[in-house]
């Protein structure tokens, strides 16, 4: 991949031409590898308990208290967790957290009171609050996908369901106003849905923890035989499978090809084996690294680049409107947290791909500091609900009209921003049935 494809990867003389990359902390021990067969704690929740793994010597679990909790209880979390995986998240736009009532503003079209009757259920009639909207979630999203994609090339950068139902929103790209996005727009796109019009700059992918030692952990660094070098995201695997063969970590589907094979560190040396690329999904922008040898920990790094503070991941989240959520890519580390700002996003990296169902993040603590940037693609992006931290997203793009410093590892070229997306652990839960988080105890 050249650089002009512009994917938040490392430069080459960092072994990377454009890449994302992992921050690894070098150990002085190695990980007792996952042998028992693990099983499925919460089928309709997703996620499955590994308990026999062993932190290695020089970690340390870290404080959580320093990074924002909304204020979401695990129960609420839980309920829109079901429900997006449910027989009913075809009727449903997005959701929303209401920080000010602590309430969940479930969005949706079409029949409402099974929605209505599932909530009622888990959460007996408090913390929710249903808003019908004009369109079904599925209605949408199909379109946003259809415009994102016709419109690629012709000014088009990315299309969405607008977050209250009511029709599509399109990134214009180049376009310093609202009027001129829509001028831009008008010949290109063509919909029996209502139309409203963004400026946005370019959409470009975002790919140190820099050591492979074992075992691999989120935030740590991926490098592919290629030479593109990413960051991990998550411990995911396939319950039902012997554990050799479902021990994976989920990353960003631009970071590689299938069958490639990936090491831990810089560069394309005899560090820990990271696995064979494969079960990538041309929809979304995730691939998973199927691991033979070495060994993964249900564990994430914290902090800056140089940090050796781990998060034990404890479940995971659905990205709701207004949520607060914590990338950790290996060049910028959890330097910066930002805000959800807009659901079922169809992007389009010129001379690449499409990728449907991700999310856009803005810059909250501080607000003028880079969210992540190049070197980070592929990385975790979680929640804190409830003192926990919970997988939520793999980065993947940046907006470059809303660039800034770089925070963490920097070298000359470096691009950061902002605002950027990043691809929904939920949108990959509901994509790959089989598969699952792998969670500390």
């Amino acid at each position: 991949m050249s650089k002009g494809a512009r994917l938040l990867r490392l430069p080459e003389i960092f072994a990377a031409a454009a890449a994302l990359i992992v921050l690894g902390i070098p150990t002085a021990s190695v990980a007792t590898e996952v042998e028992s067969h693990p099983e499925v704690k919460d089928s309709q929740t997703r996620v499955v308990e590994v308990s026999d793994f062993t932190l290695p010597e020089g970690h340390q679990v870290a404080d959580l208290s320093k990074y924002p909790d909304d204020g979401m209880t695990t129960a609420q979390n839980e309920a829109m967790n079901r429900l997006v995986l449910s027989e009913f998240s075809d009727e449903i736009v997005t959701f929303r957290w209401n920080k000010d009532t602590k309430l969940i503003e479930v969005i949706a079209g079409g029949n409402l009171k099974p929605i209505e009757a599932a909530l009622e259920v888990q959460l007996h009639g408090n913390g929710y609050k249903i808003v019908p909207s004009r369109f079904t979630g599925d209605e949408l999203r199909a379109e946003a996908t259809r415009v994102a994609k016709e419109g690629a090339g012709k000014g088009v950068g990315w299309a969405a369901a607008a977050n209250d139902g009511s029709g599509i929103v399109v990134g214009v790209t180049d376009a310093s106003t609202g009027e001129q996005a829509r001028l831009r727009a008008a010949p290109v796109v063509d919909s029996d849905y209502p139309l409203t019009f963004e400026p946005s700059g370019g959409i470009e992918a975002a790919y140190t923890r820099y050591n492979g030692s074992d075992p691999a952990m989120g935030g740590s660094v991926i490098n592919g035989e290629n030479d593109q070098t990413c960051s991990a995201a998550f411990y995911v695997l396939r319950p039902e499978n012997p554990p050799t063969f479902s021990r994976s970590l989920l990353t960003a589907e631009h970071c590689g090809n299938p069958g490639e094979h990936f090491r831990g560190g810089w560069g394309w040396e005899p560090n820990g084996s990271r696995g064979i690329a494969n079960n990538t999904n041309g929809a979304h922008d995730t691939m998973v690294l199927t691991q033979t040898t070495g060994s993964i920990g249900p564990y994430m790094f914290l902090g800056g680049p140089m940090t050796s503070d781990l998060a034990a991941i404890k479940g995971w989240a659905y990205a709701a409107l207004g949520s607060e959520v914590v990338p950790s890519g290996a060049y910028s580390g959890a330097t910066t947290w930002g805000t959800v700002t807009q659901s079922n996003i169809t992007v389009c990296v010129l001379g690449y791909m499409c990728w449907e169902n991700q999310v856009r993040v803005k810059s909250s603590t501080p607000a003028t500091q880079a969210i992540y940037g190049q070197g980070d693609s592929g990385g975790p992006v979680i929640r804190i609900v409830d003192g926990q931290a919970l997988a939520t997203g793999v980065i993947s793009t940046i907006d470059t009209s809303k660039s800034s410093a770089c925070m963490g590892y920097d070298w000359s070229g470096r691009q950061c921003a902002t605002e950027g997306t990043f691809q929904t652990v939920s949108s990959w839960l509901a994509g790959n049935p089989t598969w699952a988080v792998a969670t500390a105890p």
